[in-house]
C-alpha cells in the first residue's frame, strides 16, 4: 500500500506545472482585457489572499463598447462575471470584492444606475431587492464573507445585508457615501460632502477623522487604519489611527490603498505617478521600486497611474494605468512582505534587554515615536500601545 501511494505521489509530482509566475516571487503583470470592444481595463480590488482581482473591462454590445465586471487570476486570466437576466445594453462596473473572493460589488449603469452584487455561480443579484429596477447608485465594498455591503443609495450612505437595505443611521446635513467596510463588517468609512470623512463603528461610535477639505480613500481590513489626504499640510497623503490621529506620510496628495494592518500604503500624485510607503523604507516611487529595487523589467513602458488595493499581507498590489501601447489596462504587482518583528527595536532579530528602552519610550509617548517603532511595540497588533502590550513584551523578553 505504501509503495502504491509513493508511486502515485511521484507521478503527480512529475506532471507539467502551470506556466505562470509564483505569487511569492516578485513580478509585475498586466491583466489584459475582455474580448471585443475597446481595449480597456481597470483593476479595482483584490481578495484578501491576493488570488482574485476584480475590475471592469470593455466588450462589444452590438456596435457599442460597454464595460463589464471581470474576475482575474494568474491561473485563469480574465473572465467576465456573469450578469444573468439583467444583461443589457448598459455598462457595468466591478468596484470591490469580498475578502474571500466570492462576491463582486459594483454598479449597473444606465439612466437609473443601480448597486449590484455578483457571485459565481449565483449570477446577478440586485442589491435593492427590486429585480432590475434600481433605486440605489453604487456598491463599493464588502466585508470578508460578503454579508455586509456598503455604498450609496437614495438618500445617502447605504448598507446591504442578506435581510435589509438601510441608510447608515447617522444624521448628516450633506450627501454621504459609505466607501469602505472592515472584514468583520463592524467598521464603515463614510465620506460626507462638505464635511470630511467619518468612521462609524457599528453600535459604538461615529468619529470625524478627516476634516473638511480632506478625504479618505482606503480602510484597512481590520478597520484600524484609514488612508487618504488632508489640506492642512500641502494636500498631504496621510494615515489615521485611533491612538495618534492624522499622520502625514511625507509625500503630497493622495493615499489610496492599505494592507490589512496599515503597514504598507500606496497612493498617487497629481502627475500620474504612483508611490508606495512603509515605516521602514518611507515613500518610494512605485515604478522605480519595482524596476530598480526588484529588477522587474516588465514594468518598463508602463505609467502606473492609480494603485487601488492591497491583499491583506501587502504583497499584492493592484491598480490601473497606461500600458506600453498607451492603452488603459489594469496591473498587478507582487512584492516582498514588509515585516517588523514585535518587540525588536534594534533590528537584530531577537527581543532582549537592548530593546527595553525602545519599548518604554513608545509606551510613554506613542505618538512621538516613529511609526516603525510603534509597530514594534504593538505586540498584539491592534494599533494601540498599552498595558496589554507590556505584558506581551515582558513575556517575550523573559522567554518560555
Amino acid at each position: 500500500m505504501l509503495r502504491t501511494i509513493l508511486m502515485i505521489t511521484c507521478i503527480i509530482w512529475s506532471l507539467p506545472r502551470l506556466a505562470y509566475p509564483d505569487p511569492v516571487v516578485p513580478h509585475f503583470v498586466g491583466v489584459g482585457d475582455l474580448p471585443g470592444g475597446s481595449y480597456r481595463s481597470f483593476a479595482e480590488a483584490v481578495s484578501a489572499d491576493g488570488q482574485v482581482v476584480v475590475g471592469a473591462s470593455d466588450i462589444a454590445v452590438g456596435l457599442q463598447s460597454r464595460s463589464r465586471p471581470f474576475r482575474w487570476s494568474l491561473a485563469e486570466g480574465m473572465t467576465k462575471v456573469r450578469n444573468g437576466i439583467c444583461e443589457q445594453d448598459v455598462s457595468m462596473y466591478g468596484y470591490g470584492i469580498s475578502g474571500d473572493g466570492r462576491w463582486v460589488v459594483g454598479t449597473v449603469g444606465g439612466a437609473s444606475p443601480g448597486a449590484a452584487l455578483w457571485g459565481d455561480p449565483w449570477g446577478f443579484l440586485d442589491l435593492n431587492r427590486n429585480l432590475c429596477q434600481y433605486i440605489g447608485r453604487e456598491a463599493l465594498d464588502a466585508s470578508f464573507y460578503g454579508q455586509v455591503v456598503v455604498g450609496t443609495i437614495s438618500g445617502g450612505a447605504g448598507i446591504w445585508t442578506p435581510d435589509s437595505v438601510t441608510l447608515v443611521p447617522v444624521a448628516f446635513t450633506s450627501p454621504s457615501s459609505a466607501f469602505a467596510v472592515s472584514d468583520d463588517g463592524q467598521t464603515i468609512a463614510l465620506g460626507v460632502n462638505d464635511d470630511g470623512t467619518y468612521l462609524w463603528r457599528v453600535g459604538i461610535s461615529v468619529t470625524q477623522i478627516i476634516p473638511l477639505g480632506g478625504s479618505a480613500r482606503g480602510l484597512s481590513a481590520d478597520g484600524t487604519v484609514v488612508v487618504g489626504n488632508e489640506v492642512q499640510v500641502l494636500q498631504s497623503a496621510i494615515r489615521w489611527t485611533d491612538q495618534c490621529g492624522i499622520e502625514p506620510l511625507g509625500t503630497e496628495y493622495d493615499a489610496r490603498a492599505t494592507s490589512a494592518n496599515g503597514l504598507v500604503i500606496a497612493g498617487s500624485n497629481p502627475f500620474g505617478e504612483s508611490w508606495i510607503w512603509d515605516p521602514v523604507n518611507g515613500v518610494r516611487n512605485l515604478k522605480a521600486y519595482l524596476r530598480d529595487d526588484l529588477g522587474l523589467s516588465d514594468v518598463n513602458g508602463w505609467d502606473l497611474e492609480l494603485p487601488n488595493d492591497f491583499s491583506n499581507d501587502g504583497t499584492v498590489l493592484v491598480g490601473s494605468g497606461l500600458n506600453p501601447s498607451n492603452q488603459q489596462e489594469g496591473w498587478v504587482a507582487y512584492i516582498p512582505e514588509v515585516v517588523i518583528t514585535r518587540g525588536d527595536f534594534t533590528d537584530d532579530g531577537v527581543v532582549d534587554l537592548a530593546d527595553v528602552a525602545g519599548f518604554c519610550a513608545v509606551l510613554v509617548a506613542p505618538c512621538d515615536a516613529t511609526i516603525r517603532d510603534r509597530y514594534a511595540a504593538d505586540m498584539n497588533d491592534d494599533r494601540i500601545v498599552d498595558a496589554v502590550d507590556v505584558g506581551l513584551f515582558t513575556q517575550e523578553l523573559l522567554g518560555p
